[in-house]
Order: structure tokens, then C-alpha cells, then sequence
């Protein structure tokens, strides 16, 4: 069975982004507005990518016990066979495998994270701060991963420790490596997985008057964007160094990279 890939975002730039990893995904943007209280630039984007995709996680996590618990209402009243296939339909691609993936962009500059604006008046002074100046585009990556598997297959990928330990509702793992892989052998049958990483890419504003700023404001309305803009539009900047994707939303070569390297792709 294909496994089901989930992209924990809403934004139309990333989902496109995606495309070029994944022929086919779903897009299930997490509820909440999430909050970090880490200082440094990688760990803040890497936090808040991890919550995303924890949330998503338990979403769907009690849609598939939901659909457990229909399946047992309809085993009282049909066939075991007719059960099992409406208990498939339901939830099975949930409980073989299940990869999400989130990210989160920040924009920094002089230590001060850039956020969307909250109307016009901010946009324009937050495009006027970075106006002729340098500044970094920090992208922070998580990839949860539900498979269902045998004991010998969690064995081979060194999976068979175990510990108690649990964060906001996430199942039991171990730290694997560098502590940014974690994975967990739950149960006989369940591996669970986690990857967190970043990349960062430098951009740098060209001289633009006011003019031009309102202009592209008033053009592009970049209110859904980290730092007021989108290098995609054309407009604002000169030159950039790294990843240019990355500075779009979505560090595509890092992500497929990543993914390669840990074993959730070829």
C-alpha cells in the first residue's frame, strides 16, 4: 500500500513546493497558532515546525481510534469479513503508514525575528527595515513518520530500545544520533519516527523608494508572508545566496536530502 503523505501547512507556495518530492499529498494545516520560547533562529523554526506536525499528528491519530471504535460498532451488527473491509477503508492507511511533514520560515534580521505584518503601515516599515540591507531566511523542517511493520524490521533500523518518556501526547521513542532523529518500537508492530532539521539562506534588499515599497504592497499584498515579502514576485531584491526555495517556504533540496539520508525515501 502507498504510503499517505500529509503536508501540515496550508500555504499554496509550500504545497507547490512539495510537488516536486511527492506526486501526491494531502493538505491537513494544523489548528492552532503555535508559540516558542526558544531565542536562537534554527531551534525557534525548528519548535515550531515539531508542534505543527504533533498536531497534526493527533488529529490524526484520534480519527484513526474513531474509526476503530465505528468498526467495532459495525462488527455487533454485519459480517466479521464486512467489518474488517469497512475498517480498512476507514482508517488502514492511517495504522500501514502514515509521513508527515511541516515546516516553518522565519525572517531575521539583527536578531529580530519579522513576522507577517499585521496590516499596510506594518508591511511598509517592516519592508523599510530591510530595505538595501542583508538579512537571513531560516526555514525549519519536521517529518513524523507512523509505520506499521514487524520486530524485524524495527530491529534493522535500530528501533528496539525502548523508554517511557512522552511529549504533548507524542508515542514513546528513543533518541537515535544526533538526538534530531528519534524513533520508537511501540508495541510489536508500530515504528514511529521524527526528523528536525533547518537550512538558512541570505537575501539582500536593493535600494527601493517608497514608491516602489507602496507599489509593491499595494501589488503583491504580502500579508500571508514572513518578513512582508516574497522573493517569487520579482520585485525588492537584488541577489540572494542558498537556497532560493528554501527563502520561498520550503527547503526542498534539504527536505529530500534529509529524507534520502534517514531512510524515508530513495
Amino acid at each position: 500500500m502507498r504510503e499517505r503523505v500529509v503536508l501540515a501547512s496550508g500555504s499554496p507556495r509550500r504545497a507547490e513546493l512539495l510537488k516536486e518530492i511527492f506526486e501526491e499529498f494531502e493538505i491537513i494545516p494544523p489548528f492552532d497558532d503555535e508559540k516558542t520560547d526558544e531565542k536562537s533562529p534554527e531551534k525557534a523554526v525548528m519548535d515550531l515546525a515539531e508542534k505543527k506536525a504533533e498536531e497534526v499528528f493527533r488529529r490524526l491519530k484520534k480519527d484513526a481510534e474513531r474509526s476503530k471504535k465505528d468498526e467495532k460498532e459495525i462488527a455487533a451488527l454485519t459480517e466479521r469479513k464486512d467489518a474488517e473491509r469497512i475498517r480498512e477503508a476507514a482508517d488502514g492507511r492511517f495504522d500501514n503508514s502514515v509521513l508527515i511533514i511541516s515546516c516553518d520560515t522565519a525572517v531575521c534580521f539583527n536578531g529580530e525575528f519579522l513576522g507577517k505584518p499585521k496590516d499596510r503601515a506594518d508591511a511598509f516599515n517592516t519592508l523599510k527595515k530591510l530595505n538595501g540591507k542583508a538579512h537571513t531566511v531560516y526555514s525549519g523542517v519536521c517529518v513524523i513518520r507512523r509505520r506499521f511493520g514487524g520486530k524485524n524490521d524495527l530491529a534493522e533500523n535500530g528501533f528496539a530500545e525502548r523508554t517511557a518518556e512522552k511529549k504533548r501526547g507524542i508515542e514513546p521513542r528513543i533518541l537515535s544520533g544526533s538526538g534530531e532523529r528519534r524513533g520508537a518500537d511501540i508495541g510489536n508492530f508500530t515504528e514511529l519516527l521524527k526528523l528536525k532539521f533547518y537550512d538558512l539562506s541570505g537575501v539582500f534588499f536593493k535600494e527601493n523608494s517608497d514608491a516602489e515599497i507602496d507599489e509593491y504592497i499595494e501589488r503583491f499584498a504580502p500579508f500571508d508572508k514572513a518578513g512582508a515579502y516574497g522573493i517569487q514576485d520579482g520585485r525588492l531584491v537584488e541577489k540572494y545566496e542558498g537556497s532560493y526555495k528554501n527563502i520561498v517556504g520550503l527547503p526542498v533540496e534539504k527536505i529530500k536530502n534529509e529524507l534520502r539520508k534517514n531512510g524515508f525515501m530513495r
